[in-house]
């Protein structure tokens, strides 16, 4: 069989928590791996890499890909409620020429460095498929 996990990355969660000055979380955070964006979400499990390879490879899978996934844009407060969105992204992102050249430079981005986007991605997408 095959996994697919797109795993929120712990590293952009205490960036995150740090750009909205919530230093307190950004630690809690580093120290169990959980957390939340918003007092109204609930909490959340946050990984990186190696946490992700430890559980593919103790499940037998072996990785077959991984990247980091969005890499050169964040969310910001706005989008992580459940409705808003912040005038910067919109501005940006509801211009379809910018929308679709950042997607290009995403796209070559993960085309050419991979893996390597796990530690700044949003997210982290892995596949492993089992042995």
């Amino acid at each position: 069989g095959t996994l697919i996990s797109f795993a929120p990355n712990l590293f952009h969660g205490i960036f995150f928590n740090i750009s909205l000055g919530k230093i307190d979380k950004s630690n809690e955070m580093l120290s169990i791996s959980k957390g939340k964006f918003t007092s109204e979400m609930p909490e959340i499990n946050f990984f990186t890499s190696k946490q992700l390879r430890k559980i593919y490879a103790d499940s037998e899978l072996e990785v077959v890909y991984e990247t980091g996934f969005p890499s050169v844009i964040y969310p910001g407060y706005q989008e992580t409620q459940i409705h808003g969105t912040s005038e910067k992204l919109e501005n940006l992102l509801g211009n379809k020429k910018n929308f679709n050249q950042i997607l290009e430079i995403e796209k070559s981005l993960i085309a050419k460095y991979g893996e390597e986007l796990s530690s700044r991605g949003n997210n982290i997408f892995i596949v492993g498929r089992k042995s």
